[in-house]
């Protein structure tokens, strides 16, 4: 599995509304993915959608990607059906620039959406349709890193700090990291979900120089413990 590889998505009713699966960005090499979300149907845009036309992939047809719509999934998935072809360049820098990822000058050029202003527009509830495949499709990678949880703490975040505020602007640093700051949301908001206490997940220890963040699992992603260290 790569970047911009485009796969087709086993999902409830697939026959009546075909899903497609845009490979992203890799989260753990070889493992586990982003995917973002892409429906046959274009004339659902909102703003958050690209109609992204046959001339810029593999296919003989447009697809709506749905840029505000990623799950994490791993590689060997069973609802990955096919890889049906690619993105080329273009396309796949396009929906950077509308997710605010990229800082490369990139033209816009395909059709998107007008904003979805009433909850009677037909595109709410397609939105709201959407949001529930990629809450289940995602699931099994957020079961997993919450799974399994280690006797031992293992540290993953160790910052030298000599006073607090110097604590904080590191911190801060860290998270211009715009990879990381998507993966502190999953996690932080399945947390919430779950409804588990931060305090069983982390732990902290402080010296006169040094702040060690430990995280008690085996499968984690490393922004979250930044995340979790600036919201207190």
């Amino acid at each position: 599995m790569k970047e911009k590889e485009i796969w087709t998505l086993k999902t409830d009713d697939e026959i009546y509304d075909p899903k497609f699966g845009i490979v992203y960005r890799e989260l753990v090499k070889g493992e586990t993915f982003e995917i973002i979300l892409a429906s046959a149907e274009t004339s659902y845009a909102s703003d958050s959608d690209l109609n992204i036309p046959p001339t810029h992939s593999d296919l003989r047809y447009s697809i709506l990607g749905h840029t505000d719509l990623l799950f994490p999934a791993l590689s060997d998935a069973d609802f990955f059906k096919k890889n049906i072809g690619v993105l080329n360049d273009d396309a796949f820098k396009q929906i950077q620039k509308l997710r605010s990822e990229t800082q490369e000058e990139v033209d816009v050029t395909f059709e998107i959406g007008d904003p979805i202003v009433y909850m009677s527009d037909r595109r709410y509830s397609f939105n709201l349709k959407n949001l529930r495949i990629i809450n289940k499709l995602g699931q099994e990678v957020l079961e997993l890193s919450l799974s399994n949880i280690p006797d031992n703490l293992v540290p993953i975040l160790r910052i030298e700090n000599s006073d607090s505020s110097e604590l904080i602007e590191n911190i801060e640093k860290y998270l211009e990291d715009i990879q990381k700051r998507d993966e502190i949301a999953k996690i932080m908001l399945y947390l919430n979900d779950q409804n588990i206490p931060t305090e069983n997940v982390f732990s902290q220890t402080i010296t006169s120089q040094i702040t060690e963040i430990s995280f008690n699992r085996t499968y984690s992603f490393e922004g979250v413990v930044a995340a979790w260290v600036k919201s207190f």
